[in-house]
């Protein structure tokens, strides 16, 4: 089991495709996923795009091959959050659908999904190349909402907690109000290995910025 790791409950795609958004609360209505905005930004999203929505920036993920889950991650001893999309993974106990969604929330919840401990020890090694998106993203009302890019955000309703969540719904994640960096690495062991999946996280300006000066620090 991985202390010291937050998760939050697993958000699954439910429309088989498409992308998932990362905005925050401040910035619901300046989304429409409706009509040629959700084409256009299909047609321009290479697994990241931080792209403006009104006074803001949303985060879009997605892959070629298509993307199932997805869930926010905290570690206690770094700043920031994490989201995690997953593309590709194993676990013998899910080996055909259709799923028993409760039992697949339960395991999760108790951190009996394999991917837990294996992802919380993968982010900690320092072989993964993570790459900086601009401009930075501004937080003021400390909440970020992960949801399926495609619809009306203000429609969308909040998960129950610890169920799975699914397409139509949001996911929260409490932050500090302030400003962002967003990074994002890639996952792929595939074909010989597991899993796939794709990294975003949040570095406060201030922390990232100190980091910078003081290349001791990680």
């Amino acid at each position: 089991m991985a202390t010291g790791v937050w998760y939050s409950q697993l958000f699954e795609n439910t429309f088989d495709g498409g992308v998932l958004l990362a905005l925050p609360y401040e910035a619901l209505a300046d989304w429409n996923g409706t009509g040629e905005d959700y084409e256009e930004v299909t047609g321009e999203v290479d697994q990241f795009l931080l792209r403006p929505l009104g006074s803001g920036l949303g985060l879009f993920v997605g892959d070629d091959d298509g993307v199932q889950e997805a869930h926010w991650m905290r570690f206690d001893d770094q700043p920031g959050v994490l989201l995690v999309v997953w593309g590709a993974w194993e676990d013998p106990r899910r080996p055909t659908l259709p799923e028993d969604r409760k039992a697949v929330a339960r395991d999760w919840a108790r951190r009996d999904d394999p991917r837990q401990s294996w992802l919380a020890q993968r982010l900690r090694e320092t072989d993964l190349k993570w790459q900086g998106h601009e401009p930075v993203q501004s937080v003021a009302s400390g909440l970020l909402l992960l949801l399926h890019a495609e619809g009306l955000p203000l429609k969308a309703r909040f998960a129950k907690p610890q169920a799975v969540a699914k397409c139509g719904q949001v996911v929260p994640v409490g932050v500090a109000p302030g400003d962002y960096r967003v990074e994002t690495a890639v996952i792929n062991e595939l074909p010989e290995g597991t899993h796939f999946c794709l990294v975003c996280r949040w570095v406060p300006v201030a922390i990232r910025a100190g980091a910078e000066a003081d290349p001791a620090r990680t």
